[in-house]
């Protein structure tokens, strides 16, 4: 019983022992927290500062780069006026040359279907101004000479260095400064002049080749080939009254050919060989006759009428 006493005293005391020493590690722990939120705080204000000195140097750099960016700026502006100077200078320089070789200097006409619509004096693009001028006679001739041709739609496309007559994607003409300077107007009056000029050809030629003369040309067409028709016919009875009056003639006045009494030709190979000669000429009749009709059924038509003269050659 004493014994039992005894133990549960020993327990007791082991368990005050366990107490204490979890309320000294307690109490340490507390001070420990109070005294890292003492050094945070005491922190803070180091931040803060630190913060301040990072925000003035960042402010200091974005003063210099807008200081660099206005010094920049002043620069460029200062290499356009010099850059716009010196294209006054060297664009009177160029004026004057001009106007002093115009007196001796004659365009080159831009023909198209007969008519001469402006000149041109300057090359483009390693095109001297005849191959220019050759060039957009052509291409006027060939679109003019289309049957849904809408002469309006020539348009203008201006870029840096040219100006551009077009018609859909097709071009017509290409201006540049040059161009504009020999006549004495900026390169956007030149084109809108050059744009009227095709415009107004391009009329011409539609009234020219429109639906009512493309169907009097085929009305020529079939007369010409109706006509052709008829000589070959004429040409063909003719052959058969020749051959027939030779046939009579053979029994009457065609005579044997003999030469010391050897016979060379009787009548009947006299009037073959008179027949094969008729026919002969039959062909060269025709011949002759195809040789002016062709060309004449080319000439009809605008888009073969080189052809026609190539052939008359």
């Amino acid at each position: 019983m004493e014994i039992n006493k005894i133990k549960r005293s020993l327990l007791v005391l082991f368990l005050s022992f366990l107490a204490i020493g979890a309320q000294a590690q307690l109490e340490q722990a507390v001070k420990k927290i109070f005294a890292g939120d003492t050094i945070t705080n005491g922190h803070v204000p180091l931040k803060r500062d630190s913060d301040s000195i990072h925000l003035a140097d960042m402010r200091k750099s974005l003063e210099e780069a807008r200081l660099n960016e206005a010094n920049m700026r002043m620069e460029m502006e200062q290499m356009k006026l010099q850059m716009a100077t010196a294209d006054s200078v060297k664009y009177v320089q160029q004026r004057q040359r001009i106007d002093s070789l115009r007196q001796f200097t004659k365009g080159i006409p831009v023909v198209a279907d007969g008519d001469t619509l402006f000149y041109l004096f300057t090359k483009r693009g390693g095109y001297t101004p005849q191959q220019r001028a050759q060039m957009t006679g052509a291409a006027i001739e060939e679109i003019g000479r289309r049957f849904n041709l809408q002469p309006d739609s020539v348009a203008i496309d201006h870029s840096d260095i040219v100006s551009d007559l077009m018609y859909g994607s097709k071009v017509l003409l290409s201006l540049t400064d040059q161009d504009a300077l020999w006549e004495g107007v900026s390169r956007d009056s030149l084109a809108k002049e050059r744009q009227q000029n095709v415009i107004t050809k391009l009329h011409e030629m539609k009234a020219e080749h429109g639906l009512w003369r493309m169907a009097k040309r085929v009305l020529y067409f079939v007369l010409v080939i109706v006509g052709q028709y008829f000589l070959f016919r004429l040409t063909n009875w003719l052959f058969r009254k020749l051959k027939a009056r030779i046939l009579r003639l053979k029994d009457t006045k065609i005579k044997p050919v003999s030469i010391q009494g050897y016979e060379l030709l009787d009548a009947q190979k006299q009037a073959n060989l008179l027949v094969f000669l008729s026919s002969i000429g039959r062909y060269i009749l025709m011949g002759l006759q195809l040789l002016f009709t062709v060309p004449l059924i080319f000439i009809i038509f605008p888009q073969t009428e080189g052809l026609a003269y190539q052939l008359l050659g």
